[in-house]
């Protein structure tokens, strides 16, 4: 397809997609107010990204490299508006950036292509490296200001091209002269990054040669009309004088907090006032009251701009009149005139002086006022017309001479009067209360609620003391992954508070009492309100300090335990305990805790308040403290000192056409996904799926295996995607996936260990040795045995590979159940297995370019041979029928072993069989019945067990390994490769007569 055909199909797909453009225009402004309210945002910003929406072919360019997926358009752009919030790109302007940059003409545009498109000249030679040069910050700046520029241009071109859009430019890279060594590298990935995310799909085409056109910055049309900021719509001026109100205080003030200098002088009845400037008796203010504050509204500028330069005597204020009962309907507004420099007051009474006449005054009020005011003379006349009486008492005023009694008398008399029925209202109202309080109290006492009344007292007394009394369980025994049972169970009554007491009390010396408890948890449903037990508990055992952290794979515990919670799917729930260094409690701790649940009597648990989780910060009640951290910048931080980020980040802008996808599955490692792909490497957020935590998974099960991961397998294949990833619901499982390539755990921790040397970490520490779970292929043990190091096989359950951790003798290991790890932590780490195979490709395309997961594995097998590898789950199996399976085997192991070896079942002939046991070399501990083994004379074998992270039934898993150093077979399919074997486990196993299953619930 040519260059024409290309721009062509362009604008027609952006008619097509019209209709679309709108709806993600209107998606946006309906968004808007949420991100004013999150950004606080003022009118102007929000102004320009109402502007900014406006631009139809920025919205076409995202919509277009997301796939044209509407929602993936949507986070973009909502990304992309953050951005140009944070940095101001809508208010960017030439005067912004750095002169030099300008007058050199590094960046101009200045004529068309043949289709009408702009073209920009990037003129090399004019990047320069000498005193007083512009900084690496200035030139990143003018980058995002020249692509801006463009984005402005081009939006104007597209509004007057009619039928033809211009909806892009090209880019003419002038190397004439160019002195390329003397360029920063880290200027083309960042110009990269910005184009991409930001700028997507505005150049059309970018070639390379030279100009030789004489660039002036004054002739330069692209920045004299697109350098500044289009004009945006302000709000118009009101026509009120009053322009805006701080408050309501600052529109209706009374008599004694209105500031002296702004009160209009109204009659007060009181002694003879000092004569001032105006006509009207005005009297000081009261003393002590602050005259220096001054509302703002007698700040605003009035609407006529003459009246600004004009004296304040001559300023006009409006002033309610409240008429006398003859004129209660009908208000007027008298206007007065305010001397600045005299006294004034203001009263609450409805009279007005008569001491000059009404039509003097009103003349002089429409002299110094700028306002056109119409009055009704008759009814202003009318109004302040006084009564005989009050004549006679301005009279006797006037002459210095006291008011009459009568008046005195009937002023005292109606304040007495206020006073009398304020009081009485006051008894009436606090004794109605009482009886209300006092017979609720006796319907409560009296109508049978007595008991769960001191029930209830009790409670809060017993609370406030710290100990609950409670009745142990029978079932509290955790497994290899804690406790796991059904929500339901845990939501008994002290269900999990007894396990919580019964965890603390087993704790290691020097024991719960002024240690540290990290609690870290995936967010699942009744995952806040154990973490708030959990609280109380540690507060009444007296632990100094708790600190809650989002996901498990934490790095530097410095805490003397951790726990947290894993919730399964169907409403599984579970509490695992993890000791001093991280890792999963051994049998002996988990053991105590069993003892310690089936004799608990009392639980301490003090009144905490409930913690808001999401607030990060530090909260304190007396001498504990609850402390909520962000567990994703510091994993962060620990993960950039483990891998080469650089590499890989360098190792993506230089295979821009290398596709990512990691499916967070709904869980806890969302956020660290956004974290690392989105921010620290710089991919689009289309590379990361289902990455917001949801308490139930969004419907899903989020266990990385080609069952449940699923819509990544078919994304992956679909699109030709060249690396898929996935993590489960807590982040320590993980799933490599690449097109027409499966990674199994066990091939994938092996090849981690056979590429240790390009991993930073490794190359700073050495590799140790290496470990496997007994189940696990023996794909990792022909690694170890080339490059001489130690190899342990272990029974299934992380908390074995920590003992040879803390010895030193362990680096690398990891197990069947997509769990993958280091010594970095004593913990598997799903995100970490991830960044280990990028920072794998990454080194190796360095070596071989165009290398990907396929090649990766090939060239492994070609080193060590291929193990087939296989596991078949059989889920919620009826827990009588699996025991009784597992007995038939253990009598062919054990006492029928003599006639079970050497017998020949199809191709196979059993070499040796066994009921797995592990003695630890660190500590001599021994752990027995881990599983059945069964081998075979050509190396295959069959492994049988029950697995303890089930909360309902029991789980069969039957793993199948076959190995071999055929080529031919490299790239054979799992299952039909292992098909004879899997018959010949099933027909051992006999699993269909006892369990009556004929397929697994998953394979993997």
């Amino acid at each position: 397809m040519n260059q024409g055909e290309k721009i062509h199909q362009f604008n027609v797909l952006y008619k097509e997609y019209e209709s679309v453009v709108d709806d993600l225009k209107t998606a946006l402004l309906e968004f808007l107010p949420e991100l004013q309210q999150e950004l606080d945002l003022n009118f102007t910003q929000v102004e320009y990204i109402r502007q900014y929406l406006n631009d139809r072919g920025t919205l076409f360019r995202f919509l277009r490299r997301a796939g044209f997926d509407f929602d993936s358009s949507f986070k973009e752009l909502i990304a992309d508006l953050r951005w140009r919030i944070e940095n101001q790109v809508d208010t960017l302007s030439i005067q912004d950036v750095h002169l030099s940059l300008i007058e050199r003409g590094l960046f101009f545009i200045h004529k068309t292509d043949k289709f009408n498109r702009p073209c920009a000249i990037i003129n090399l030679r004019e990047y320069f490296h000498e005193n007083g040069s512009p900084t690496i910050e200035e030139i990143k700046k003018f980058i995002i200001f020249v692509a801006e520029v463009a984005r402005r241009l081009l939006w104007d071109r597209n509004k007057k091209s009619g039928d033809e859009p211009v909806l892009q430019y090209v880019i003419l890279l002038d190397l004439k002269g160019a002195g390329v060594t003397t360029l920063d590298l880290e200027l083309g990935p960042f110009a990269v990054d910005i184009m991409r995310h930001h700028f997507p799909g505005s150049v059309g085409a970018k070639h390379g040669g030279s100009d030789d056109y004489e660039y002036d910055l004054e002739t330069c049309e692209a920045f004299q009309r697109y350098g500044n900021p289009f004009p945006i719509l302000l709000i118009p001026t009101p026509l009120s004088r009053v322009t805006s109100f701080d408050s309501l205080h600052d529109v209706f003030f009374s008599a004694h907090t209105t500031p002296y200098n702004s009160r209009p002088s109204t009659p007060f009845f009181s002694r003879t006032a000092t004569p001032v400037s105006t006509p009207y008796p005005s009297r000081p203010a009261s003393p002590g009251l602050d005259h220096a504050f001054v509302p703002n509204w007698l700040k605003m500028t009035p609407r006529n701009p003459s009246t600004q330069n004009e004296t304040r005597s001559n300023l006009v204020s409006p002033k309610p009149v409240r008429s006398d009962s003859r004129h209660l309907f009908n208000p007027q507004f008298q206007f007065t005139t305010i001397n600045p420099e005299g006294p004034a007051f203001t009263s609450h009474n409805n009279y007005s002086h008569h001491d000059v006449d009404s039509t003097t005054r009103t003349s002089h009020v429409l002299e110094s006022s700028n306002h056109h005011v119409h009055f009704d003379e008759k009814a202003l006349q009318h109004i302040n017309s006084p009564s005989p009486k009050e004549c006679n008492y301005q009279r006797a005023i006037s002459k210095g001479r006291k008011p009459p009694s009568l008046y005195r008398f009937l002023r005292v008399y109606t304040k007495l009067t206020l006073y009398s029925k304020r009081l009485l209202r006051r008894f009436i109202a606090r004794k109605i209360s009482g009886v209300l309080s006092y017979l609720i109290m006796v319907v409560i006492l009296r109508g049978g609620l007595i008991n769960e009344f001191w029930k209830f007292m009790m409670q809060q007394v017993t609370m406030k003391f710290g100990w609950i009394s409670t009745k142990p369980f029978n079932d509290q025994k955790p497994g290899t992954s804690g406790l796991r049972k059904r929500v339901k169970v845990f939501q008994q009554e002290n269900y999990t508070l007894n396990f919580i007491q019964a965890t603390l009390n087993a704790m290691p010396a020097p024991g719960a009492k002024g240690s540290t408890l990290v609690v870290g948890g995936d967010g699942r449903y009744y995952s806040k309100e154990a973490v708030n037990i959990i609280i109380r508990v540690a507060a009444g055992n007296q632990l100094l300090q708790t600190s809650s952290a989002s996901v498990k794979p934490m790095a530097g515990f410095s805490s003397p335990l951790l726990i947290t919670q894993e919730v399964g799917p169907d409403h599984d729930f579970g509490i695992k305990f993890n000791v001093s260094n991280g890792g999963p409690a051994p049998e002996s701790v988990t053991n105590l805790i069993y003892e310690h649940s089936k004799k608990i009597e009392q639980v301490f648990a003090c009144e905490v308040p409930e913690i808001d989780l999401s607030t990060i910060g530090t909260q304190t009640f007396g001498d504990f403290t609850v402390e909520i951290v962000d567990s994703v910048h510091d994993y962060v931080i620990l993960l950039k000192e483990i891998f080469d980020f650089e590499l890989i980040r360098g190792f993506l802008v230089k295979n821009p056409d290398f596709k990512l996808l990691f499916d967070g599955l709904h869980g806890v490692t969302g956020p660290y996904a956004e974290r690392i792909f989105i921010e620290e490497l710089g991919l689009p957020r289309s590379t990361i799926q289902n990455y917001v935590p949801l308490p139930d998974f969004g419907g899903g099960h989020p266990d990385p295996n080609l069952t449940y991961a699923n819509s990544l397998v078919e994304r992956v294949e679909r699109e030709n995607i060249n690396f898929g990833a996935a993590s489960d619901g807590d982040g320590d499982r993980n799933m490599i996936y690449g097109k027409g390539a499966f990674v199994t755990p066990s091939d994938s921790v092996a090849v981690i260990a056979a590429h240790a040397e390009v991993i930073p970490y490794f190359q700073k520490t050495g590799v140790k040795g290496l470990a496997r779970s007994m189940p696990t292929s023996a794909a990792i043990d022909l690694v170890a045995k080339k490059k001489g190091l130690e190899i342990f096989e272990v029974p299934t359950g992380w908390k074995f590979f920590g003992n040879l951790m803390d010895a030193g003798r362990l680096s690398i290991c990891g197990e069947e159940s997509f769990g993958t790890g280091s010594d970095h932590i004593r913990e598997k780490d799903g995100i970490w297995a991830v960044a280990a195979w990028l920072n794998i490709i990454a080194a190796t395309n360095e070596k071989k370019p165009g290398t990907g997961i396929k090649e990766i594995l090939l060239e492994h097998y070609q080193t060590y041979g291929r193990n087939f590898f296989s596991r078949y789950d059989y889920e919620e199996v009826n827990g009588e029928d699996a025991n009784k399976m597992i007995a038939h085997l253990r009598h062919l192991v054990d006492s029928g072993k003599d006639r079970f070896v050497g017998k020949t079942f199809g191709q196979f002939t059993v070499s040796s069989a066994d009921d797995f046991e592990y003695r630890d070399p660190i500590d001599n501990s021994v752990s027995k019945n881990q599983g059945i083994r069964i081998i075979f004379t050509d190396g295959s074998r069959i492994v049988v067990r029950l697995s303890g992270t089930g909360s309902q039934g029991a789980t069969i898993r039957l793993y199948m390994e076959k190995y071999s150093r055929n080529a031919s077979e490299y790239e054979s399919d799992t299952q039909e490769a292992l098909k004879p074997l899997i018959d010949v486990a099933l027909e051992i196993s006999e699993l269909r007569k006892f369990t009556g299953r004929e397929k697994p619930t998953v394979i993997t």
